[in-house]
């Protein structure tokens, strides 16, 4: 088949801050590419110094951007719909529910068969205004009635969408591998130790809970080293204040391109926590159990589909953070061991193998296939 995938700021992401969608087609691309599909990324262009035409064969399609809070995903997205429709793809898939309005475009004006990844509910995030938030429910809302394959990676987000709006969706997860490198030396350059720090990883946004996760930490391991990963593609009076809240220990390394040095950052943290509240499956918790993190999460059903009770939970309360860093923080070493292997355990028992999601995708693209299950 000849694939498509619009919606996501582009590959490789060693050259720009990537959210959850980058890191999944990151891993799915190539593995789409490796079974014999002709796959090609759309990418913003305006956010590339370097513009290869394949990564990891891969084919790279770059479209001009505008890079806005507002107007620059649904713009690009226009203009890369646009494009698809003159290439003749076999299969398109598009990441983002509030690029649903597009979607349908695809759906009725090519001869494609089109996938929409709905992700986790946009409308319930603060950093959009009124309009926004009916925007992205209506585009939501349409692009999962008239596509093809409407996609969720949480089965919980499959009940948002039957509940508000009588749609049945797929689910299809994402997928991770057990990280098995104990290497340390890229944290080292950084001043950490193996075991002694807490890291965050996610981006900066208030649905992240980011500002409640250093506050409950600092309370309680205020001469602890706290690593928060992660950027956001604007500033605003929320950045402001995490950097307010930032004691002397706290380490806000801002969006780590080296893959190497996030995975050692996972896989050698003493505690993870994760905040994230409105989405579906996450990638950064996936990877988090993949390399054998202790985690505390906030206590929400996405985290729970995900996790199970391969870690421990937390209300998005500081005086709740605190208690659950206290708790993890203070294992013995027996116990944190067991915590870390049953985390290792859920990525291999919980369905998030890429082998499965490849398969998941090539069915739903599929003229020729129902449904995947």
């Amino acid at each position: 088949m000849r694939i498509a995938i619009l919606g996501i700021r582009g590959l490789p992401l060693e050259d720009l801050s990537f959210g959850g969608f980058e890191a999944f087609i990151s891993g799915l691309a190539p593995r789409l590419a490796g079974a014999g599909h002709d796959v090609t990324v759309y990418c913003r262009r305006d956010l590339y110094r370097q513009r290869p035409k394949v990564h990891n064969g891969v084919r790279l399609r770059y479209i001009w951007s505008i890079e806005h809070k507002v107007i620059g995903t649904p713009l690009h997205m226009s203009l890369c719909s646009v494009d698809a429709l003159f290439r003749g793809f076999d299969g398109i898939v598009v990441l983002n529910s509030g690029n649903g309005l597009q979607a349908v475009v695809l759906r009725v004006a090519s001869r494609a068969r089109v996938a929409l990844n709905m992700d986790g509910v946009e409308w319930d995030r603060g950093k959009w205004g009124w309009l926004g938030r009916e925007y992205f429910k209506f585009a939501s809302r349409w692009g999962a009635r008239f596509v093809h394959m409407p996609i969720v990676d949480s089965r919980a987000i499959g009940d948002v969408y039957t509940r508000l709006f009588g749609i049945r969706t797929t689910f299809i997860p994402y997928a991770v591998d057990l990280y098995d490198r104990p290497n340390a030396d890229k944290i080292l350059p950084l001043g950490l130790r193996s075991r002694e720090y807490g890291l965050i990883v996610g981006r900066l946004i208030p649905e992240n809970c980011v500002d409640v996760l250093m506050e409950g930490f600092q309370r309680v391991l205020p001469d602890k080293p706290l690593v928060v990963v992660g950027g956001a593609n604007y500033e605003s009076g929320f950045h402001r204040r995490l950097r307010a809240l930032a004691g002397p220990n706290v380490r806000l390394l801002g969006h780590v391109h080296d893959q190497d040095l996030l995975w050692q950052l996972f896989a050698h943290s003493r505690i993870y926590l994760h905040g994230h509240s409105v989405g579906g499956t996450n990638p950064a918790l996936l990877q988090a159990l993949a390399a054998g993190c202790c985690i505390a999460a906030n206590d929400v059903v996405f985290n729970r589909e995900v996790m199970a009770d391969a870690g421990s939970y937390f209300r998005p309360e500081a005086v709740s953070v605190a208690a659950a860093v206290a708790q993890l923080w203070d294992l013995a070493s027996g116990e944190a061991d067991a915590l870390r292997a049953r985390a290792r355990g859920r990525v291999a028992t919980g369905g998030y193998s890429w082998e499965q999601v490849v398969a998941a995708y090539e069915a739903a693209l599929r003229w020729d296939d129902e449904t995947p299950s």
